[in-house]
């Protein structure tokens, strides 16, 4: 779990700013559907490559591509609300992803743009290394690239050999097409990171919370999600 079980993110203090506890909701809830996303993820690649029932390509760019967009909305909320530098070096290693993000947003523009004229698969490509157990001696690269392409990929992969890997699957590495200073470049990013890198963010930011809520009675704190269910006679 990325954000723990007992963090303000969580469960933010009834005493807090109304606006901050919204904050913390889309903080809580982007963080929360990156981590569903990569799992859901991971599970997808493994069956893909072991497993008769594979699942299709679009429900797995379709996670690539929700890590991407959650992320991005988390990093956004975290810069605006808690002031912090987009250039900040807590930020190295998935800033990237926001230029990613403008991609997906912008899709129609980039076919038009530099997807069509050079030949590049829509939504990226993707590449990982897989083991059927931990501790198998061999294993499965494999690199998918959506939609019929027709072109040439030059995308490198994980190199296993003499790595101590602690997942049967690893090296998940997206890649595709985003506007940047220089004009439009491919951009590869390793998802394991990015969501590694993400968890030391929150433990971050949660460790910075305990004396910014010193002088706030945290007594009291928000139960978390509201639900509301009625029974009604079907009328015909």
């Amino acid at each position: 779990m990325i954000i723990k079980a007992d963090s303000y993110f969580r469960y933010p203090p009834l005493n807090l700013n109304p606006k901050q506890v919204i904050v913390f909701n889309g903080i809580r809830y982007s963080i929360d559907i990156v981590e569903i996303a990569y799992e859901r993820l991971c599970k997808n690649l493994y069956d893909f490559v072991y497993s008769e029932n594979k699942p299709s390509f679009p429900v797995i760019f379709s996670e690539c591509w929700t890590i991407i967009n959650s992320a991005t909305i988390f990093i956004n909320l975290s810069i605006r609300h808690f002031k912090i530098d987009k250039e900040n070096s807590i930020w190295d290693g998935i800033r990237e992803i926001k230029e990613l993000r403008n991609t997906n947003q912008h899709l129609d523009e980039r076919i038009n743009e530099v997807l069509l004229e050079n030949n590049l698969p829509i939504y990226g490509a993707l590449s990982w290394y897989s083991q059927e157990h931990l501790d198998a001696k061999e294993g499965v690269i494999t690199t998918i690239i959506s939609g019929s392409f027709t072109g040439d990929t030059n995308h490198i992969v994980l190199n296993p050999a003499g790595k101590k890997l602690k997942n049967t699957i690893s090296g998940i590495e997206f890649s595709t097409t985003a506007r940047t200073k220089n004009g439009f470049e491919i951009i590869k990013v390793d998802l394991e990171k990015i969501i590694n890198q993400i968890k030391h963010v929150v433990n971050y930011f949660d460790n910075q919370l305990v004396p910014q809520l010193i002088d706030v009675d945290i007594t009291d704190r928000y139960k978390g999600d509201l639900v509301i269910s009625m029974y009604v006679n079907k009328l015909i």
